[in-house]
């Protein structure tokens, strides 16, 4: 079977070397330098002599002469690897021209992402999270390629995913002679609101509202909340599209009559 190791000793060692200038000074200039480990295939605890790994790096050279290594000893615990899809939550903050918005929420090329790693570790997750991005100034749609951020004793079948966001002109837009639907009528009764029509003016983003006629706005009258109604009128429920807003309805007080046959 495959093997995860779910805990290290350390995150890293120190290694004081000695050799030619020239060589010593490549190897500083090694970026992601790494020092690699041989795992015995087998689960549970093992103990590793970091000395005897050192064959295994690539950028070890046999002409090194090694001192020391701390930690000499590295204690590691292996699992079975194990698979799990996560969530992917972005963690984007905006920032906008002014009169425009986010006019959609955040779509990301991929919503879940394939973890490998041990079960110990992957069994109390659901989700992963992006790293920290900040995008200023915006007045248009934007598509950006964003990375995950990496946990560690494990891996990813892909580090990264694009984001894309609908930014839009902010504008108002009013929705004449809106019909009122009645909701929860039971058979035996009629819930008429007088008037039978609202204007209901809104906020948002101009392609979205400038696609839309009154007919795309739902709003509602409950006859439950009639039927336990001491005021005399109610206040509709407008369905509005995600990221615009109500500004204005008249009437925003709905008179009705109930009947029963």
């Amino acid at each position: 079977d495959s093997i995860a190791v779910s805990d290290v000793s350390v995150s890293e060692v120190t290694i004081n070397i000695k050799g030619r200038g020239w060589q010593l000074a490549k190897l500083s200039l090694t970026k992601d330098l790494n020092f690699a480990l041989r795992i015995r295939n087998r689960f549970g605890s093992q103990t590793i002599n970091a000395k005897n790994e050192l064959e295994n790096n690539t950028w070890y050279n046999s002409n090194f002469q090694i001192t020391e290594i701390i930690p000499e000893n590295i204690n590691l615990h292996v699992e079975k690897l194990r698979t799990k899809y996560l969530k992917i939550i972005p963690r984007i903050n905006l920032g906008f021209k002014e009169g425009f918005s986010q006019v959609d929420k955040i779509i990301l090329s991929r919503d879940s992402v394939k973890v490998f790693g041990p079960w110990s570790i992957l069994r109390n997750l659901d989700s992963i999270y992006t790293k920290e991005y900040t995008f200023n100034n915006l007045d248009k749609k934007i598509h950006e390629r964003i990375e995950l951020e990496v946990m560690n004793l494990m891996k990813y079948n892909t580090l990264s995913v694009y984001a894309t966001i609908d930014i839009q002109k902010i504008v108002d837009k009013i929705f004449t002679n809106v019909l009122l639907v009645t909701k929860d009528v039971p058979p035996s009764y009629i819930l008429q609101p007088i008037p039978n029509s609202v204007d209901v003016k809104l906020r948002g983003g101009i392609n979205i509202l400038g696609k839309m006629n009154s007919s795309d706005i739902k709003a509602i009258i409950d006859f439950r909340s009639a039927f336990v109604d001491t005021l005399g009128f109610l206040e509709p429920n407008i369905q509005i599209p995600p990221y615009s807003t109500i500004i204005e309805i008249k009437p925003n007080k709905i008179e009705y009559i109930i009947k029963q046959y």
